[in-house]
């Protein structure tokens, strides 16, 4: 059995016993010790220790992950939350001195981390989740009831980017598809959904296709805030100048070119 687990890392099987089988912190480094040494797992935890060494993310294992304190379902696979988004959002939400009601669009938006997040952090904000597979919205909506966010304050809508939205919005939140179908590839993300995490373009058709339509759907003096993979940061720049967008880029907390924030260009 230890030849068959030997890839499990020992920090992801502590998370698991913790989180999902609720063992507390010292008998969860206990059950590690003895798995370390001997290789066995006691039969109960088998099946999921048999997933992860096989690569299957930690987070899809254990469920659910944590994002800006909301307890964010995974059960559906959708991707898995990164805390480099989750940096971002906190900045957005961190930046908002405002008690005016806020509309905000979480676009291309997966489990709904990120419009939850924002949700439980501003009362004053709702919420229109858009993605292109239905599935998402069944995801985002269990998600939304799990961390007590009132219906009303949110609508779901199954679209292809903007071609099924209307109206105008004073924030846009999205984290889109940006991975390079062509590039270097983690092999963890082989578990993770493809439509979700692959665009063209060497990863940018999506973001250029934001770029193009977005001035169609934000108010005046609206903002959009666009994540990105840290090297495309030159090339996401000038999309937006091309598609007449101000665009200011920022770091995430590793110091690496991840998110901007553009608004369209005003001609004086």
């Amino acid at each position: 059995m230890a030849s068959s687990l030997d890839t499990v890392d020992f920090v992801e099987l502590r998370w698991l016993l913790e989180d999902k089988y609720h063992l507390s912190r010292v008998d969860a480094i206990a059950a590690v010790e003895v798995f370390r040494q001997t290789g066995v797992v006691a039969p109960e935890y088998l099946e999921d220790v048999e997933a992860l060494a096989k690569g299957t993310p930690v987070a899809y294992v254990i469920g659910w992950i944590d994002f800006l304190g909301c307890r964010i379902d995974l059960s559906l696979s959708p991707l898995i939350p990164r805390p480099e988004t989750e940096f971002w959002v906190e900045q957005f939400v961190d930046s908002q001195r405002t008690t005016k009601p806020l509309r905000v669009l979480d676009l291309c938006c997966g489990s709904g981390c990120i419009g939850i997040g924002v949700m439980k952090r501003m009362p004053n904000v709702h919420v229109t989740f858009v993605d292109v597979e239905p599935l998402m919205m069944k995801q985002t909506a269990q998600n939304a009831l799990a961390n007590d966010i009132p219906e009303h304050r949110y609508d779901l809508i199954t679209s292809d980017l903007f071609s099924g939205v209307s109206g105008k919005f004073d924030v846009i939140l999205s984290n889109p598809p940006y991975v390079d179908p062509f590039g270097e590839i983690s092999p963890s993300l082989v578990f993770e959904p493809k439509q979700a995490l692959f665009a063209q373009k060497q990863g940018l058709a999506l973001i250029e296709q934001i770029f193009l339509q977005v001035k169609n759907h934000l108010v005046d003096n609206g903002l959009l805030y666009v994540e990105f993979a840290s090297d495309q940061a030159e090339r996401v720049q000038d999309l937006a100048i091309s598609a007449g967008l101000d665009i200011r880029v920022f770091q995430d907390h590793f110091a690496r070119d991840r998110f901007a924030i553009c608004t369209p260009t005003k001609h004086i």
